[in-house]
């Protein structure tokens, strides 16, 4: 009996937990049945699953995205710090080879173009030397003595302009090459001499380089690498088959990397229906993931709840057909109710089976987000080590100490340059006493002014290993005062300081040369002054002696002599006077070769008039008639040697124009920026002009002395003077159509006057 009231008992317990308040059922009254409360239960345990399982899904899209993002920034990166190494490593290239002093040399510009070959065998690309007005000088893509055009201007950033302005190296946009018919870009680096930019010297890179640069980076599939100028021009690109130079793939993603030693970018570019595709796939699992969660749940749930609320209505209706016997109805109904226990506890199994299967299933997804991301991380470790070997190959590399602990962090080229082990823990102190003795007070007061002042420095001193060697380092250090810390960079110089003393060695060698040739040379002008003396002296009194003899011959016995002998003493008298010129003529040109000039502000016209003033008589007798054309010009020069230039080229003008009628003699100058060029052009007989150069080489004549007299000297004195001067003389003609010659001297420039400046920095300002 006790067992009996201890079943009841249990029964009426479970009854009222599944049915509390005693609710009728089967049509009893009205309320929540055990099925809707069943499965409202049942919701409310798997959604917080559900929204678990699309919190995960959700996170593995995310970080999946994110670490492909990482990748092709990276790699955009990447690429622009390959590019401005190679940059950098020809600027230095550029630059070494413009501390050449052949370079702005022009005696010796084919010897600085084999120097030239030299930077083209270490570095794959050619030399190009240019002037400062960008006419190319000399091109190692071509032969030597080849005619060059000037460096081209590109619409975008051009490097040549602004290297002329800043004094720094540059590199250009995108041009067209105008001797390798490809598209190029230019590095420029300016020449300096005493402090100011002398000439320009160029190497080019054609856009087939950065093109095969770029085909030789490995992409994931359908992904474009894009190397631009600062104008958006395409360089090279390296994108997907179908995909053109011209193409961009504007509304996918985009990744920029700007380099710092070019107005250029890098830019990875992934397509939209690619780049979107992990997350519509990742969202289409989701939801039919939460669709097939939430059908399992409203369906296992609907039948159980059938289940049990049929069996705890039989078991709460007496009468039922089925129902077990009286006596044994509490033991069976407790049975019923473990047994309806552990089918639902079965369900509950099977359901954390199936969550576990879809957390089994993000496990993997994590799994491949970490593998990703382990790719990641070497391809930034393979980074690492290429920035390493670039540091090893130029032996630069950076340093930082914290203010405030004194704690110092070397990279590894600088414990290579020490000559330290890499476990060496240096603190300031320490680094400071590897300076030699003589520069520790120099670098202590750098960093104490770093530290206090924010002032930056750039030094290069002395330091001694740890194994006693000597070395030039070049360090240049910044504070950083929002992370207190002091930073910089550190370069071993030895090499390149070596090869400068023996560069100044070798200078040295040369002036002392030079010194030694300028006392030849004087000796020799001294030499050739006695023999012009004596030349003048021993030459010229016999010259006098049978002049002065033939014209006592023609007076006292000129009866006496037959019409053969009167010509036979005028040709003799004829021959010493032609002598005699001919030996003022050579002195002459004898002193212009080593007379001092002193060049002075000549106003033209004056000096034109003046010479015409003195060649009056000849001008008349001819009855030729001067015509002057010519602005107010002023140029730099020596008065004397002008006037003998202009002296000369008028009586060559009257001379071989005496048979014209009338002869015509044409004088006229023009500005031409720095310099200033007179002509002076006759209508005589001319010349052909494959004698050209003939015309001012000393004795050289074109005609025969019979017809137009003189020695053959005055031509070549007019372009020794003007060589002297620091001009150039020229001539065009042509036979029976006259001749013009040209002479080019430097233009007078007067200085500015005082106060100028300041007013005009002033004018700026306002």
């Amino acid at each position: 009996m006790k067992r009996d009231r201890r079943g009841a008992q249990l029964f009426d317990k479970l009854f009222r937990r599944a049915n509390p308040g005693n609710l009728p059922v089967r049509g009893l009254g009205s309320g929540l049945t055990i099925q809707r409360y069943l499965t409202r239960l049942i919701w409310i345990s798997v959604v917080p699953l559900i929204l678990l399982a699309a919190y995960l899904g959700y996170n593995s899209v995310r970080n999946d995205q994110s670490q492909r993002d990482q990748l092709a920034a990276n790699v955009a990166q990447n690429l622009a710090t390959a590019i401005d190494n190679e940059l950098t490593a020809r600027i230095q290239g550029l630059q070494l080879l413009a501390a050449s002093p052949l370079a702005n040399d022009a005696a010796r510009r084919e010897a600085f173009y084999q120097e030239a070959q030299g930077y083209h065998a270490s570095f794959g690309s050619h030399v190009i030397l240019a002037d400062m007005t960008q006419q190319m000088l000399l091109n190692t893509r071509v032969p030597w003595s080849t005619a060059l055009p000037i460096l081209p201007r590109p619409k975008g950033r051009a490097a040549v302009p602004v290297a002329i302005e800043t004094g720094q190296p540059a590199v250009g946009d995108l041009v067209p090459g105008p001797v390798v018919n490809e598209p190029l870009v230019a590095i420029v680096v300016p020449g300096q001499r005493h402090g100011k930019t002398a000439f320009l010297l160029l190497t080019t890179l054609t856009a087939s380089e950065f093109q095969q640069r770029l085909q030789r980076v490995a992409l994931p599939d359908g992904w474009a690498l894009t190397l631009r100028d600062s104008t958006g021009a395409v360089i090279a690109q390296h994108a997907p088959a179908g995909v053109s130079a011209a193409d961009a793939l504007s509304r996918g993603a985009r990744f920029t990397a700007a380099s710092t030693r070019s107005p250029w970018s890098v830019q990875v570019e992934i397509p939209p229906d690619l780049y979107r595709a992990p997350i519509v796939a990742a969202t289409t699992a989701l939801a039919l993931l939460v669709l097939g969660a939430s059908l399992s749940g409203l369906l296992g749930g609907g039948l159980a709840a059938r289940r049990l609320g049929r069996a705890v209505a039989q078991l709460a209706q007496p009468g039922v057909a089925d129902a077990p016997p009286a006596d044994i109805a509490e033991i069976d109904a407790v049975r019923a109710l473990l047994d309806d226990a552990a089918r639902q506890r079965a369900g509950a199994e099977a359901e954390s089976t199936r969550l576990l299967a879809q957390v089994t299933e993000s496990r993997g997804a994590l799994l491949l987000a970490l593998e990703e991301q382990k790719q990641a991380h070497a391809a930034l470790t393979k980074s690492q080590r290429l920035l390493a070997e670039t540091e090893q190959m130029g032996k630069v590399g950076g340093w930082e100490f914290d203010v405030a602990t004194g704690k110092q962090t070397w990279t590894p080229e600088v414990y290579k340059i020490h000559e330290v082990d890499p476990g060496f823990d240096p603190t300031v102190d320490e680094g400071v006493n590897f300076y030699a003795p003589a520069c520790r007070a120099t670098i202590e007061q750098a960093v104490r002014r770093a530290i206090e002042q924010g002032e930056p420095f750039d030094l290069e001193l002395e330091i001694i290993t740890a194994k006693g060697h000597v070395r030039i380092v070049h360090t240049i250090g910044q504070a950083d005062a929002q992370q207190h810390r002091v930073h910089g960079f550190f370069q071993d110089i030895t090499e390149r300081k070596r090869a400068e003393l023996e560069v100044r060695k070798l200078n040295a060698e040369l002036e002392q040369r030079v010194a030694e040739r300028t006392a030849q040379l004087t000796q020799a002008n001294q030499e050739l002054d006695t023999f012009a003396y004596s030349v003048s002296h021993d030459l010229k009194s016999p010259l006098r002696g049978i002049d002065g003899y033939s014209a006592l011959l023609q007076e006292e016995c000129a009866a006496q002599l037959s019409a053969d002998g009167r010509l036979f003493v005028d040709n003799i008298r004829q021959g010493a006077r032609q002598m005699t010129t001919l030996i003022d003529d050579l002195l002459a040109y004898s002193r212009m070769e080593r007379r001092t000039l002193r060049s002075v502000p000549l106003p033209l016209r004056e000096l034109v008039q003046a010479v015409l003033a003195e060649q009056s008589r000849q001008i008349d007798q001819q009855g030729a008639e001067v015509r002057i054309e010519m602005p107010a010009l002023v140029v730099l020069a020596d008065r004397d040697g002008v006037a003998l230039v202009l002296r000369n080229l008028l009586e060559n003008a009257l001379k071989f124009s005496g048979n014209a009628k009338p002869p015509l003699v044409e004088i006229g100058a023009r500005d031409e920026g720095d310099a200033c060029t007179l002509w002076v052009r006759d209508n005589g007989i001319g010349f052909d002009m494959q004698f050209h150069d003939r015309i001012f080489d000393i004795f050289q004549r074109l005609q025969r002395a019979e017809d137009y007299p003189g020695t053959g000297i005055g031509l070549a004195l007019v372009s020794k003077a003007v060589t002297r001067m620091g001009g150039r003389v020229w001539a065009q003609s042509a036979p029976g159509a006259g001749a013009t010659l040209y002479v080019s001297l430097p233009k007078y420039v007067a200085p500015p006057a005082p106060g100028a400046a300041s007013n005009g920095e002033q004018a700026k300002e306002d």
